[in-house]
């Protein structure tokens, strides 16, 4: 495979390639060029500072060439070159890790904030570079590291690490030998390989390719839905006063390593799993499917009345708790993490979750509620925010999708290895 030189890019590539086909439906109109690219650069830490600088980039081309260069200013200029050629239309760059290389972008190019795209705080899921680069994190859209991405679609692998001196001090002007060369190439080669042998396998281009994992279950499940009743839909949707507070309460799984045993090497120690559990529960629970009722008078929010209402109803609320503590001081998972509390005063703290508190309050839902209450005591409690849904099943049509993916992933096990994971990604991702 071409490497060459910025210095030496034949940009007449660019002028021989289309614009791809717009696909009926898709609302993006902007233009892109029928071109799969991928951007990756090399960095050099300082020993004496938390710091790293650049020493070299690598842009490759669809499957033409790989280009290079060993400055910002090349890279800018490169750039630059590329807008005379692309006639307004767009080139898709795929980077792998694109926060961290956006870390460094950030200090060459100045981004409007309409130029950037995050899914959270220093988490960039895509950006635009001077109105000619559209650039996509690859790792949310594959969410595997290179290696894996490149071995299951890829026809050059990622090359191994051991074979690259990450120590070695190198700088815009440190000669790279052959196998260095070969190394950095194929880390963009390898990924543009991969992106389009999924594209095509998928059926999909740069309009509709999904820019996360969960993105091939989205599209299909927002198609399903459309038999759902569309008034009905829009009654469950959280009203401005609603989703603040739900967005608030939102945590992930409840993970924790057990303070009285961590660093301690246990034996006999035994472990279970559950099989498809989130497409399970999915299947099996009740969830928020009736329009939100918000409590405005806060005075009638006792705990005993805000219990029986969650009986039948999802709920969110605002707690306050006073003098809180484990009510077993050997429980090895406290619930209640501190980044959750928008006050806590007094706290005492199990690596980021409260052991106990003078005064704390946060936002929590019914089932957050219910663990606390088993687990924590304390003298008093308020709530000041009350919000409830109806609990109800998750429409059949969305069920039925949900059935049609676990029936798929367990036919195919034991089967095609390639069928077999993406089946078994797709389920996996219903819940996201």
């Amino acid at each position: 495979m071409l490497m060459v030189d910025v210095g030496h890019f034949d940009y007449s590539i660019i002028d021989r390639a289309k614009a791809i086909t717009r696909p009926r439906g898709v609302k993006n109109k902007r233009k892109y060029l029928d071109l799969i690219c991928a951007f990756d650069i090399e960095t050099s830490k300082l020993e004496d500072e938390s710091a790293s600088f650049m020493y070299v980039w690598q842009f490759q081309v669809d499957e033409f060439c790989t280009v290079f260069g060993r400055t910002w200013d090349s890279f800018l200029e490169f750039v630059h070159e590329l807008s005379k050629h692309t006639e307004g239309a767009y080139l898709v760059v795929h980077v792998f890790n694109l926060s961290y290389e956006f870390a460094f972008l950030k200090g060459i190019y100045d981004f409007k904030e309409d130029e950037v795209f995050c899914m959270d705080s220093r988490k960039v899921l895509k950006c635009d570079l001077m109105n000619v680069l559209e650039m996509r994190c690859a790792y949310l859209h594959s969410n595997m590291n290179l290696d894996a991405y490149s071995k299951r679609w890829g026809k050059h692998k990622k090359q191994s690490g051991k074979k690259f001196n990450y120590n070695k001090m190198r700088y815009s002007w440190t000669r790279l030998n052959r196998r260095e060369r070969k190394y950095i190439q194929y880390d963009v080669l390898a990924l543009v390989e991969s992106i389009k042998a999924q594209a095509e396998y998928d059926g999909h281009n740069m309009y509709n390719f999904p820019l996360t994992s969960t993105g091939y279950v989205r599209v299909e499940t927002k198609k399903r839905m459309r038999e759902f009743p569309r008034i009905a839909l829009l009654n469950c949707l959280p009203t401005a006063d609603v989703i603040v507070p739900l967005n608030r309460a939102f945590r992930g799984g409840n993970t924790h390593s057990n303070r009285h045993y961590s660093g301690r090497i246990v034996k006999n120690v035994q472990s279970w799993d559950i099989a498809s559990s989130y497409p399970a529960v999915l299947l099996t629970e009740e969830y928020p499917m009736g329009e939100w009722y918000v409590f405005s008078d806060s005075r009638n929010l006792t705990i005993d009345n805000v219990l029986k209402e969650c009986m039948n109803n999802f709920g969110v609320m605002k707690i306050h708790l006073w003098n809180v503590r484990l009510a077993n001081s050997l429980w090895g998972c406290p619930y209640i993490p501190r980044h959750k509390c928008d006050s806590i005063d007094g706290a005492w703290y199990d690596n980021g979750r409260v052991l106990s508190a003078d005064y704390l309050e946060m936002f929590c839902c019914s089932p957050d509620l219910e663990i606390i209450l088993s687990e924590y005591d304390f003298d008093d409690i308020k709530i000041s925010y009350f919000a409830i849904s109806k609990l109800k099943p998750l429409p059949n049509v969305l069920t039925d999708y949900i059935k049609e993916l676990f029936e798929a992933k367990t036919k195919l096990k034991g089967g095609d290895a390639l069928q077999y994971a993406l089946a078994k990604e797709r389920i996996n991702s219903v819940y996201g």
